[in-house]
């Protein structure tokens, strides 16, 4: 998105913008993703040998819990949970032996990531001043409040030509749900776009 919006951009540069379960707004960055930090400390504290003792770890910090829909496209915003074993095969990728024998440890080094972490819920610019007026596609994830009431409207004055998909699934649709995901993207480059095409529900 910052990509789309920087001025300096050519205008040819960039023909269509695909942006997946977050928004343009500045909000604080959700207590889950600390919580798999911690759990990935964890798992390479505990010097597991195989993917299965580490992903015994992190389902520790994913307790099952109700999700009330308040309509087919924005969820009700409550804190929840949910167990989703695509998230944890996400994280686990990066998850190697330093060499043969020797204990899984996460090839990023964590420090770095936890140092960065704040930083994800900023946003480089403002409302109004810029914005990118091609055809953009928000995906968001229906068990996810990335996306919600709150922050469409943003979304709008960044992305006047703008469209917006929900997949079944939290924030980690592209995983959760791959198939899905591709033929939403291939459907929204192959065809042309226009704002009388777009579906504002």
């Amino acid at each position: 998105m910052a990509f789309a919006l920087d001025p300096a951009l050519p205008k040819d540069l960039l023909s269509h913008l695909v942006v997946v379960d977050i928004s343009p707004a500045v909000g604080p960055i959700s207590p889950e993703f600390r919580n798999y930090i911690h759990a990935m400390h964890e798992i390479n504290a505990a010097k597991v040998q195989t993917k299965k003792q580490a992903e015994e770890i992190l389902k520790k910090i994913e307790p099952v819990s109700g999700v009330t829909m308040s309509n087919s496209r924005f969820l009700d915003l409550q804190s929840f949970s949910y167990q989703d074993p695509s998230v944890r095969a996400f994280l686990l990728h990066n998850l190697v032996a330093p060499s043969k024998g020797e204990p899984l440890q996460f090839r990023i080094p964590l420090s770095i990531i936890e140092n960065g972490i704040d930083g994800i819920g900023d946003f480089p610019h403002t409302p109004g001043k810029e914005k990118w007026d091609g055809p953009t596609l928000f995906v968001k994830g229906a068990k996810s409040k990335y996306i919600n009431r709150r922050n469409t409207p943003v979304m709008e004055q960044y992305f006047p030509n703008m469209r917006l998909e929900v997949l079944d699934a939290g924030h980690w649709g592209k995983t959760a749900r791959p198939q899905e995901f591709v033929d939403l993207v291939s459907k929204f480059v192959s065809q042309k776009q226009s704002n009388d095409i777009y579906d504002r529900q």
